[in-house]
């Protein structure tokens, strides 16, 4: 079901993190995750195998969506010079999850009864958990601002975070003219529809 979710999830990724940005296409996904790993441990309560398939369902729903929107953030609000080593570390972090769930599952044979499998199901909350509740901290991704008209926006976060407060900065001025280059290439009209 988890696989199946997450083939389900391809139309709604685009949308998901090109309608209500980067942030908000992580903070969508990780709720559904959140969602889902509700509806899977409390399936003790029920002893139901469809709701427990309905939350893996939601599981990889979820993880289709942010499993897009996460990386497309990191590559777009990374500093250029540093771009490559920030995007790979991000697919590097992706087996300390696995690790995690390993060490749970490993150490939840110790105890008996339901407590061994519900440990790692209520753990799959724990990372989804922190993007929904620290997404909005985050600055939106500065192409994405662009390519929706919101140009200062844009301007101001690459000068925070790019140009040292530098607005002339030469990493400043090369983004915004990428992004422009963008916009040549797909249109106008298009490149503001589409990211």
């Amino acid at each position: 079901m988890y696989q199946i979710g997450s083939v389900v999830a391809i139309p709604f990724i685009g949308p998901a993190i090109d309608t209500w940005g980067r942030r908000g296409g992580m903070f969508i996904a990780g709720s559904i995750i959140v969602i889902g790993v509700i509806i899977q441990g409390t399936t003790i309560a029920t002893h139901s195998i469809g709701q427990f398939m309905g939350g893996r369902f939601l599981l990889g729903f979820g993880v289709g969506i942010i499993g897009s929107s996460g990386p497309t953030y990191v590559v777009e609000m990374s500093h250029p010079a540093h771009r490559g080593v920030t995007t790979g570390l991000y697919n590097v972090f992706w087996p300390v999850g696995a690790l995690v769930a390993s060490g749970a599952a490993r150490g939840g044979l110790s105890y008996t009864g339901n407590t061994q499998w519900l440990i790692p199901v209520w753990l799959q909350m724990m990372f989804p958990g922190l993007i929904v509740l620290l997404a909005w901290f985050l600055p939106e991704s500065p192409r994405w601002l662009y390519v929706r008209g919101r140009v200062v926006e844009a301007q101001a976060i690459l000068t925070k975070y790019h140009g040292e407060g530098n607005p002339n900065s030469e990493w400043v001025k090369l983004q915004m003219m990428e992004y422009e280059t963008h916009l040549e290439i797909d249109g106008t009209e298009i490149g503001r529809a589409h990211v």
